[in-house]
């Protein structure tokens, strides 16, 4: 029980706190999954991983395809809410 109340008197005083809480969170939140899912249209469509989908020379080698990607990355980000779980986490 000791460790457990200083685990919390150290969380108290901290000025930030990153929790990383997985896949589950974003999917209950209405996001896509992206590593390991090739049902994921993209990967369908351009036959590449999602490795080579997220790897940053994309943007050298195949421009109009990154930004494709993440174009639809970030409306899905945007069209979708979190869900009451992080007003938890917050709290």
């Amino acid at each position: 029980m000791e460790k457990i109340k200083q685990a919390k008197d150290i969380i108290i005083d901290s000025n930030t706190i990153i929790i990383f809480a997985g896949a589950g969170m974003s999917v209950d939140s209405g996001l896509k999954t992206w590593k390991g899912n090739e049902s994921v249209d993209w990967y369908k469509l351009y036959g590449k991983s999602y490795e080579e989908l997220c790897d940053t020379s994309m943007f050298v080698y195949e421009k109009s395809l990154a930004k494709k990607f993440w174009n639809d990355c970030y409306e899905n980000y945007e069209k979708n809410k979190p869900h009451d779980g992080y007003k938890i986490i917050l709290e």
